[in-house]
Parts: C-alpha cells; structure tokens; sequence
C-alpha cells in the first residue's frame, strides 16, 4: 500500500477553497497492475476518517494513467485535509507517480520571479538548481531564477541556461542581495510574481509548482510565507510564519518578542498534519521561502538596506499596512537551519535593525526601550557574558546617533566581529 497522508503530499482543502477559486479537483496516477484506489477527508479535531471515493482498476499501464473520480470540494467548516491510499490487488504491480487536476479555468496567467540570494554556498546552490531543472513539471512554467552572488564565487560558465541568470553582486548582506534580485527582474518588466529563497535551504521543487498554482487560482492578492522544517529533524515544522508580542512594540526589543506559528510540530502523524488546519495569524513570514506580486512591490518598494536580521519582518509589515493577506500554507515549506541553532553573540548588534523597525511602524517610547536594554545588559553582566554587552551597548549607540546609519548597512566594526552575507 502507498499512502499520500503526509505533509508534502496531502491537499489541504480549507486553504484552497478559502484562499482559491477550486471548486473541484482530481486525482491521475500511472499505475501498473491492479489496485485498489480510496481517497479520504480528515477534519482536524474529528477522530474520523471521511471516505470519499473508493475505486478498483485492473490492468493498469503507465501509458495510460488512471483518471481517480472528482472531488468536490466542501466550501465550509466541513472542509479538510485531502489524500488517497492505493492498494495492490495483483502478484506484481508498480506506482510511478500521482498528481491533482482541475478542469477549471485560472484567474490569472503567472511568471514567476524567483532570487536567490548566496555568500560561498556553492554547495547548497548546486543542489537547489538541480532540484529545479530536473522536475519536468515545473519546466513547463514560466519562472526565471535571478542567483545573486554577494560572495562572487559562483562560476558564470555553470549558469547559461535561458530560465537562469547568475547577478554578481557586493556584499550587501541578505537584504542588498534580494534587493539586487528585485531590480534585476523588475528591470526585465515582464513577471507577475516574485519569490525569494535562502542560498542555504534544502528544496522540494513541487513547492515552487505548487506556488504556481496558489497564484493562478487565489482569489485575491495574497503573500505565500513558506514553512521552515528543521535541517537536523527533518520531520519537526520549526516554523510557519510568526506574530508578534505586544512587549516588541512598546519596547523596540525584547528576546522572545517573536512567536513562532505551529512550532515544533511532528509532521509523523495524522494528528499534527490536521493541526496545520488551523489557520494561525501571522505578521511575517521568512525570506528562505516567501513569494508576492508585482502590485506588492510597486505599492510598498523594496526591503530596506539592513544588511542582515529583520529585513523579511520590515518588508512584511508593510505588506501588513497594505491591508493583503500573508498565508503561510501548509504543505509549502524548505530544510533550513532554525534560528534555535544559531547562536553567534556578534548577531546581537543587529538588535538596531528591530530599533529601526519599530520606530517606523510602532510608537515606542524611549524611556521604555533604556530601561529595557538596562534590563538585558545587567542580566549579561551577571552571567559574566562580555561580549553580548558590548554588542548590545554598541548596537544601541550607532542607532542612536544619526551620523551613524551607515552601521546598518555594513557588518559591524568592533574588533574581532567580521559580517556575513
């Protein structure tokens, strides 16, 4: 028996009816033998299992894939998650492949824009390339990938494919890069939609397939916050966008001001998949996977030049103001490392990019935030934690005085600290 009950493979129907225009979709798989086909609906909180539709085929051939009946989609509470179980039913079979069809039309055409913003991770870039260019379905969509290199590593004899274009760049840190990636392919005039991806990520190229189809059949503008699944537990969500606590708007900074949206989750079980019905608010989503469209970036421009650190969660704020949508979809998600893992005292003087932050889109007070960083820093000191003081001091100092903006775009200057892309 093959099952499709997983976190990549189910169809999660409460987000396509509320976010798309599907009203119904099929299954086509290409079988060999005979089989039996049924197809379920789970409902998160509901100890069943919805069957839906249960077929039997005989004589299956790849050359002829087997159309499954179509499900209509459920337009209300009712609405689930979505997956099929094939049975063998004769000595020797064989299952190559499964996709979901609808015979409806698009609301919209979409190209597709996709940055990749790198500093030395030619390994990591390799790999996400070949994922790209080897899935045959997404070769018959129009994207092109703009790879920024900050690192000026890359090799321009490896990128001469037509959908492929290398854009040596300075090390402008991750928001410079993605922003060189936004002017090059806003230069060209002719994608709908852009999406922006980490240089060290692990991808499943369906993701970006799917994303296609999230955009032709949306009934509204809506921004995409892929999910980050953990490199080193590959079956945990880390994270699926985050919101904000109150404490990082009065205070410009405070740890923890992040909350994390279905974190942790164990992706093993029927239960955690259904959890993911649940729609959580979210107020940004991470740049190792995150899409929007042209009329996104002609309203609110560009990131800001904050080098690293808080560049997706200003941009994504603004895209908050605007008034659209960010979703962050199950089912569309990237291997990367969690923030849990990263551990570098010197990303402490990047705690002036939430400064900045903050003093655009929220009223904070100035007594609030001294006593705050008071707070952290005798906490530091107890802890006989130098280092972290020095950063936080001298964070607080660039962002205070106004001659000193161009900290902000550059790595920091203290001595033995030395930036990253």
């Amino acid at each position: 028996m093959v099952s499709s009950n997983s976190y990549f493979n189910s169809f999660y129907e409460l987000f396509y009816t509320k976010y798309t225009t599907l009203s119904s979709i099929y299954y086509v798989l290409k079988l060999e033998g005979d089989f039996k086909v049924s197809v379920y609906r789970e409902v998160n909180g509901e100890n069943k299992i919805e069957i839906i539709s249960e077929q039997n085929f005989e004589k299956c051939q790849f050359s002829e894939p087997v159309k499954i009946l179509p499900i209509n989609l459920l337009q209300d509470e009712k609405a689930g998650r979505i997956y099929f179980e094939i049975t063998c039913s004769s000595e020797q079979a064989a299952f190559q492949e499964a996709w979901i069809a609808t015979e409806e039309n698009k609301t919209r055409e979409v190209s597709l824009a996709i940055t990749i913003c790198t500093f030395k991770k030619e390994t990591y870039i390799k790999n996400t390339l070949t994922a790209i260019f080897q899935d045959e379905l997404l070769q018959t969509k129009n994207f092109k990938l703009f790879v920024v290199d900050n690192g000026r590593t890359l090799d321009k004899a490896d990128f001469t494919q037509p959908k492929l274009r290398l854009v040596p760049n300075i090390n402008a840190g991750g928001s410079g890069g993605f922003t060189r990636g936004l002017v090059e392919a806003l230069a060209e005039n002719v994608y709908s939609h852009f999406l922006l991806m980490d240089d060290d990520i692990e991808l499943e190229s369906q993701c970006i397939y799917r994303l296609f189809s999230l955009h032709e059949y949306a009934k509204t503008d809506l921004a995409v916050a892929g999910g980050l699944l953990s490199l080193e537990k590959k079956h945990l969500l880390y994270e699926a966008g985050a919101t904000y606590n109150e404490d990082s708007k009065t205070r410009g900074f405070a740890p923890g001001s992040l909350t994390a949206a279905n974190h942790n989750i164990d992706l093993r079980s029927s239960s955690s998949l259904n959890r993911l019905l649940v729609e959580e608010h979210i107020d940004y989503g991470g740049f190792w996977f995150f899409s929007f469209s042209k009329d996104v970036v002609e309203k609110i421009k560009l990131p800001l030049p904050l080098f690293i650190k808080i560049d997706d969660i200003e941009f994504c704020l603004r895209i908050n103001e605007l008034g659209n949508k960010i979703v962050a979809f199950p089912s569309m998600a990237v291997w990367h490392q969690p923030a849990s893992a990263k551990k570098l005292n010197w990303e402490t003087y990047y705690i002036s990019n939430d400064l900045i932050t903050y003093a655009i889109h929220y009223s904070i007070e100035y007594m609030d935030t001294v006593q705050h960083f008071t707070k952290v820093i005798l906490e530091s000191l107890s802890r006989f934690d130098y280092n972290h003081v020095e950063m936080v001091i001298k964070s607080f100092e660039d962002y205070s005085h106004p001659k000193s903006f161009v900290n902000f775009l550059l790595p920091p200057l203290s001595k033995g600290r030395v930036g990253v892309g």
